[in-house]
């Protein structure tokens, strides 16, 4: 197939239908993962089928890149479907499988629906020009092969696609794995085994046998970075191989004893050729009581995930200029750690209660003190520190989170939360029978906390975090900001202020409410902000805590800070803009004062979050984009809209392109 490429073309070849998100992301040089369809009809049963398209789909958005599924419809190569159509394909019996090799046929009927296979899927990425491809596991050498010569397309199809990184979990079980490990190294097929020294298993972390990994990629931009390389200097695909998940994981043993089944009733029943693969996935689902189905759907979702942040990685190296080797590092080709922001500080549970408005013609919402009020209860992760590296986490690039929980199910609940959209949590420690950190509020018509209660006492112990801090600094070589949350004590915001300090990395201080936001001035800890966000009240406590007297002065408030060192003061001030003053280059200069606008809002549901997603969207722009600490904050601003139209502390669908699409710098 000819390659197209979006942003040199107006007019596709008339094979190739893009839709028009694909089209967009495309033209702009935004991340887009190409999924495969085979898994919607050929993988799974309806309607696990449809909820799994639906979650990788969502997996990929999460991560910051968008999905382009892909299939036959109406004789076209699709690359990204509708909802109606994936339903289509999730319902209607008996689609064939399109390979490589049957494409000039579907494609020469004007009525043919077909589901594409990973050699299929690979033609779409080199005609559309997507260079990131997700899917469960990758076809190869058949068991057997000997009698049978069945050999699957995917591995001649890897060996000479333009590079596009395959993101999978390994070769399928039902195959023969280490046959199919030396055809792909015999067709110069690179594969690498992210975050692992081990070939995983398709079901399992480990393939059977254990086998080595010869090339291990360390992180999503370790990863983008051999891609690039590869784009440069050969032909040929980049297999990621993915583990999955321990807790997601099926046992080896039963699900090798249920392959062996499987395929002697193939045997036994002449099914052969195409059909094989489909009726030994379904078998082995159905020996293993479903076991190996769960473990399918959630592994194909994790692979979206990493396959969304290489796709970030690489396009935001090709957008920024970046030397992509310089990510990747020199020397014994593993490559040295790409940025990494850390967030210290609190991680919660969060409880609020919407009472229910009052009777029509009535303003204001039902609040009876001592007395039981009728509403609506609803509960989220929260904790400032948390709400931040969730949001770094949604929009892309390596976040370690750095804070304590209790050893409750709330505790464990809240790390999986944090697992699901990328954050590291190496740093969070776990105390066993402490109670988690909670937070409880009740709101009120306009979304905004009416009162709250803070059960944060577990985060209050001395010591845990700023050396929980300082392992996670020795083990990084490139720590490019820490973010640090008021909630700790006054000894240890007084103790990370120094360590970051001493070391040179950028210190942004949210001061998380006005009472605590004076624990920064008591640690004498201002002359190593480099960022700080507060609001007009938690303002006016820190000027107030310098000077001794009670100013509302925004401005005069904002340079008694900078005259204490603080670089750089972002301060919110809701409908009206966002304040923002800086240290002069100058020393004998005056701080710089700039007023950002605030678009009106529109849809409000909830503010609980604003100034969570605002401060982490203006890191994330600052480290991974590069951008100016005005466009930063544009950026911040976008952020926080988007997020008071959800009832979530951080929206699910909170992603980099929803917020930086209209950055012509991107």
């Amino acid at each position: 197939l000819r390659p197209f490429s979006p942003c040199m073309s107006r007019t596709p070849p008339p094979y190739l239908r893009l839709s028009p998100e694909v089209r967009a992301a495309l033209a702009r040089g935004l991340p887009v993962v190409a999924l495969e369809s085979s898994i919607i009809s050929n993988g799974m049963p309806f309607p696990e089928n449809l909820d799994a398209a639906r979650a990788v789909a969502a997996a990929v958005r999460r991560a910051g890149a968008t999905p382009a599924t892909v299939a036959i419809l109406g004789g076209r190569l699709a690359v990204g479907l509708s909802e109606e159509e994936l339903h289509h394909l999730a319902t209607t019996p008996n689609i064939p499988k399109c390979a490589v090799r049957d494409l000039p046929v579907f494609l020469a009927d004007a009525n043919a629906t077909a589901a594409t296979t990973v050699s299929a899927t690979l033609a779409a990425c080199r005609a559309a020009g997507i260079h990131v491809f997700a899917t469960g596991g990758i076809g190869g050498v058949h068991r057997g092969v000997a009698e049978s010569m069945d050999i699957s397309a995917d591995i001649p199809a890897l060996a000479a696609s333009p590079p596009v990184a395959v993101v999978c979990a390994g070769v399928k079980s039902i195959l023969d794995v280490p046959k199919t490990l030396e055809a792909l190294e015999t067709a110069g097929v690179c594969v690498m085994a992210y975050q692992s020294e081990f070939i995983p298993g398709f079901y399992t972390p480990r393939a059977v046998g254990e086998p080595r990994a010869v090339h291990s990629a360390k992180s999503p931009q370790h990863a983008a970075a051999v891609l690039r390389a590869a784009s440069e200097s050969t032909a040929g695909s980049v297999v990621v191989m993915v583990p999955v998940r321990a807790e997601h994981a099926a046992e080896a043993a039963v699900v090798e004893d249920a392959a062996r089944v499987a395929l002697a009733e193939a045997a036994e029943k002449g099914v052969g050729g195409a059909a094989v693969t489909p009726f030994v996935l379904r078998r082995v689902a159905e020996i293993t009581g479903g076991a190996s189905l769960r473990a399918n759907m959630l592994l194909v979702e994790n692979n979206a995930f990493v396959a969304g942040q290489i796709a970030v990685a690489y396009s935001m190296g090709i957008r920024g200029g970046v030397a992509m080797r310089d990510v990747a590092g020199q020397g014994d080709g593993l490559g040295v750690e790409a940025p990494r922001v850390a967030v210290v500080g609190v991680a919660a549970k969060d409880v609020y209660c919407y009472p229910t408005p009052r009777e029509s013609g009535v303003s204001g919402v039902s609040r009876l003190l001592r007395a039981s009020n009728p509403g609506v209860i609803r509960t989220a992760w929260g904790g400032v520190a948390r709400n931040i590296a969730e949001v770094l986490g949604r929009l892309g690039g390596p976040t370690s989170l750095v804070t304590v929980v209790g050893g409750d199910g709330s505790g464990k609940d809240l790390v999986e939360s944090l697992h699901r959209v990328g954050v590291d949590t190496t740093y969070v420690r776990t105390f066993e029978g402490g109670r988690t950190p909670s937070y409880v509020a009740t709101m009120d018509e306009e979304g905004d906390t009416l009162v709250a209660v803070a059960d944060m006492a577990l985060i209050e112990e001395p010591g845990i975090l700023p050396d929980a801090l300082e392992r996670l600094g020795e083990a990084s070589t490139a720590l490019k900001m820490v973010v640090l949350d008021g909630n700790l004590g006054v000894a240890d915001i007084r103790r990370v202020c120094l360590w970051c300090k001493s070391r040179g990395i950028p210190l942004f201080f949210e001061p998380t409410s006005p009472q605590k936001s004076r624990r920064i001035v008591e640690a004498e800890g201002l002359d190593a902000v480099h960022f700080m966000s507060p609001n007009s009240l938690e303002l006016q406590e820190m000027a107030e805590m310098i000077t001794g007297t009670r100013v509302t002065d925004d401005v005069a408030n904002a340079r008694q800070l900078v005259q204490k060192g603080v670089s750089r003061v972002i301060v919110t001030r809701g409908k009206e803009d966002v304040l923002l003053v800086s240290k002069s280059a100058k020393k004998s200069g005056k701080p710089s004062v700039k007023s950002i606008p605030v678009a009106p809002a529109v849809n409000v549901r909830s503010t609980s979050g604003a100034g969570d997603v605002l401060a982490a969207t203006i890191v994330h722009a600052l480290v991974y984009q590069n951008l100016s600490l005005a466009e930063a904050v544009d950026a911040g601003i976008r952020g926080a809209a988007l997020s008071i139209q959800s009832n979530d502390t951080v929206p699910g669908d909170l992603t980099s392109n929803a917020i930086f699409k209209t950055n012509a710098r991107l």
